[in-house]
């Protein structure tokens, strides 16, 4: 998958009122107890496991807007 393919789509939390969005991920690198290693595009990511949640059948990625902001992957969301 390259990384034009890669989305995010938004939902909301009807709960908490949180945005979060979904980030498609191409590969798994490694894992720690606290953290993903995932590669998006070229590139490698190490991610919280606290602040995200990650499918591992699908790569889903789901974060919150501001882990997007500091990891600058702004890029992949579709605000339209």
């Amino acid at each position: 998958m390259s990384y034009e393919d890669a989305f995010i789509w938004e939902w909301e939390d009807d709960n908490l009122g949180l945005e979060e969005y979904i980030i498609q991920c191409d590969n798994l690198e490694g894992e720690t107890d606290k953290a993903y290693l995932l590669t998006i595009g070229n590139d490698e990511y190490w991610f919280p496991k606290s602040q995200c949640q990650l499918d591992k059948k699908s790569l889903e990625l789901t974060l919150p807007l501001w882990l997007i902001e500091e990891k600058q992957l702004e890029d992949f969301v579709d605000y339209d």
